[in-house]
C-alpha cells in the first residue's frame, strides 16, 4: 500500500505547542520507540527497503516495511507493508530483545539484518477531513531532538491540501523535511 506524506520540520517548542492548541482536543498522545533494521542482502543488491519494530506504549509492536522513498520538496511517497504483531509468543520476544526470532518467523532468516538507530516519539495524533495529523516530538540516541508535523493521506493532493491549509491558518514556523525519521536517526546513531 503505498504511503504519502508531508513532512515538516517545526522550528521551535512553540510551534509545536502552539500546534497542540490550535488542533485542540481531538489529538490523542502516544508513546513511540522505533527500532530500524538494515536489510543487508537489500543493501547489497542496491535495494532501499527499510525495516521498523515500532513499540507502541500501551498498545503492542507494529512491524512496517518501507520501499525506496521518492521525495517532492515536504511530501514524501513510498511503498508500506505494516501488520500488527499479534502473536503472544512474538510480543514476548520482542519485551525481551529478541527481535531478530521475530524477523526470522517473517522469513528475513536468508537476509541477516540488525538494528542500525533507534528513536523515541512522543506523538500527538488526529483524524481531520481524510487525512491522519502527526505532531511528533523525536528524541534520538545521541541526545539530539526535535519537532515535526507530518500529514498522510490516500493522495498527495489531500495531503497538500490540508497541509497548506493547516501551515497558513495555524500561524507557526515550519520547513520542510529534507530527511526522514529513519535518516536522522541513522545519522544520529
Amino acid at each position: 500500500m503505498p504511503e504519502i506524506e508531508s513532512k515538516y520540520r517545526l522550528c521551535f517548542r512553540k510551534d509545536f505547542d502552539r500546534l497542540i492548541e490550535f488542533l485542540g482536543d481531538g489529538l490523542q498522545p502516544e508513546q513511540l520507540e522505533n527500532f530500524y533494521f538494515e536489510i543487508r542482502d537489500d543493501l547489497a543488491a542496491g535495494g532501499r527497503r527499510m525495516l521498523r519494530l515500532r513499540k507502541v506504549h500501551g498498545r503492542g509492536w507494529l512491524v512496517t516495511l518501507k520501499g525506496p522513498t521518492r521525495r517532492d520538496a515536504a511530501i514524501f511517497e513510498r511503498e508500506e507493508k505494516e501488520l500488527d504483531v499479534v502473536s503472544a509468543e512474538a510480543r514476548a520476544m520482542l519485551e525481551e530483545g529478541r527481535a531478530d526470532a521475530v524477523l526470522r518467523r517473517l522469513g528475513l532468516d536468508s537476509a541477516p539484518v540488525h538494528v542500525v538507530a533507534h528513536s523515541r516519539v512522543v506523538r500527538y495524533v488526529m483524524r481531520r477531513q481524510g487525512v491522519e495529523i502527526a505532531l511528533d516530538h523525536v528524541f534520538l540516541d545521541d541526545g539530539y531532538e526535535y519537532f515535526e508535523l507530518e500529514v498522510e493521506g490516500d493522495t498527495k493532493a489531500d495531503v497538500l491540501r490540508q497541509t497548506t491549509k493547516l501551515l497558513k491558518t495555524s500561524g507557526i514556523c515550519a520547513e520542510p523535511s529534507t530527511e526522514s525519521k529513519y535518516g536522522l536517526a541513522l545519522r544520529h546513531a
